[in-house]
This record gives C-alpha cells, sequence and structure tokens, in this order.
C-alpha cells in the first residue's frame, strides 16, 4: 500500500470526517448531518478489513518518526489555530456555536485551552510521565496496540484533538468515531498536520455512525487492538 502526499494546505471546516489518501480505492458511504450542515463518509460493509490493514501500515511509517518530530509535527499545526483570525478557526467555532449552543467567547476559551496542550513540550512531558508509569520506553504498539479505536463523545473543540494526539505518541495509529455534535475541528486539525507531516495524519481516520449502529461498531472494533473512550 502506497501512502501518498496530497495537496492539502486549508482545513476544511464542513467535512466531518477525515480519511488519509491511502484509502481512496475503499468503498465508503456518504452521510450528512445538519444543525450546521457537515458532510462525511464512513466505510461500506466490505470496507471495514481494508482500512484497518491500511491504518497499519500508516501507523508502522508512523512509528519510524522520532518523538520529538511528532510533537513538533502536531506543535506546528496547533499554532496556526492559535490564530484567532485564521478562517477554518472562525468557520469551526461558528458551526460548535451552532451545535452546542455554548457561546462564542466560552468556546474560545476552552479552544485555546486545548490547543496550549498541543505544545511539544507538553506533549513529551505526558509521553515520559505515560512511559514512566508503565515502566516501560516501548511505544504502544510493540505491545500489540497498532491501532487505537477511539470511541469520542465530547463536543468542545479541541477536546478530540488532544486525546487524538496523544494515542498517536503512545506509537498507534487511531480509528476515531466522533459524536455528532462534533463541529468538524478534528478533520480540519488532520488537514493542518498533514500539510506538515503526512505521515502522521495518515495514521488517523475520523469518522461517525450514528450510536444505535451496531454493525457499524461491531466492524470498528474488528478493526482495533484497543478502545479509548473520551468524554
Amino acid at each position: 500500500m502506497t501512502i501518498t502526499r496530497a495537496d492539502a494546505n486549508e482545513p476544511r471546516p464542513r467535512q466531518l470526517t477525515w480519511i488519509p489518501d491511502w484509502a481512496a480505492d475503499i468503498a465508503f458511504v456518504p452521510f450528512t448531518l445538519y444543525a450546521p450542515v457537515r458532510h462525511g463518509r464512513r466505510p461500506a460493509a466490505a470496507g471495514w478489513p481494508q482500512l484497518g490493514d491500511g491504518l497499519r501500515v500508516a501507523g508502522y511509517l508512523m512509528r519510524e518518526l522520532p518523538d520529538e518530530h511528532v510533537a513538533t509535527v502536531i506543535e506546528t499545526a496547533a499554532a496556526r489555530w492559535t490564530d484567532h483570525a485564521f478562517a477554518p478557526r472562525r468557520a469551526v467555532l461558528d458551526a460548535a456555536t451552532r451545535s452546542t449552543g455554548m457561546p462564542v467567547w466560552t468556546l474560545q476559551r476552552l479552544f485555546d485551552a486545548e490547543l496550549a496542550a498541543c505544545r511539544r513540550d507538553v506533549l513529551l512531558s505526558t509521553l515520559r510521565a505515560r512511559r514512566h508509569h508503565r515502566h516501560d520506553q516501548e511505544p504502544a504498539a510493540w505491545h500489540g496496540t497498532a491501532v487505537t479505536l477511539g470511541m469520542m463523545s465530547g463536543a468542545v473543540p479541541g477536546s478530540i484533538v488532544r486525546t487524538v494526539t496523544r494515542i498517536l505518541l503512545g506509537g498507534s495509529a487511531v480509528l476515531a468515531r466522533v459524536p455528532s455534535r462534533e463541529p468538524g475541528f478534528a478533520a480540519a486539525f488532520l488537514r493542518s498536520i498533514h500539510a506538515v507531516e503526512p505521515l502522521v495524519a495518515d495514521a488517523v481516520v475520523v469518522t461517525y455512525w450514528r450510536r444505535d449502529d451496531t454493525t457499524a461498531l461491531r466492524h470498528a472494533v474488528e478493526q482495533a487492538d484497543s478502545v479509548c473512550f473520551d468524554g
């Protein structure tokens, strides 16, 4: 499987899902969510095993990168989002206001707090603490966690990105299921990461399915080595 480099300079806040370029030949089903309008894709039934295989390959390539490089990539992408005039940020916050009902000034503060956690020193400090707690210096994938399924339920911009970036630093690829009220920040942020280092963004798939869609949940769980619940 070939991991390709796409021309993705600007995030698309109306896009709820993030599907890497290597998944171009996998069958997906389009969907649309409303209030506000967001578009996305989820794997068709036959596409889930291919998606899992692709994430394992992408995760392996990402793990070849030094931890310091991955942390720098995340920090560089986050720096663009700290600019309050950054158009994708304004679009995501507008969508978040409509989907959550929270005032803009509250979302701005929450957003900036989550972005501050994407600083290189914070990321590496968190990684060292986690490894010290495990008494282990090995990435999670060396213990069989090549793909982590992230079941996200929070709608606050940034909280999902915090979880995804920490899973990546642990050495695992991420299959993230975002909640229906997610304003599109996860996908937009991954586009920013892709513009800096495609190998990091390629190790993540962000998608969505209804909470009562047990078939999609079963397919997703079958691709994962571990499950992380957030929110």
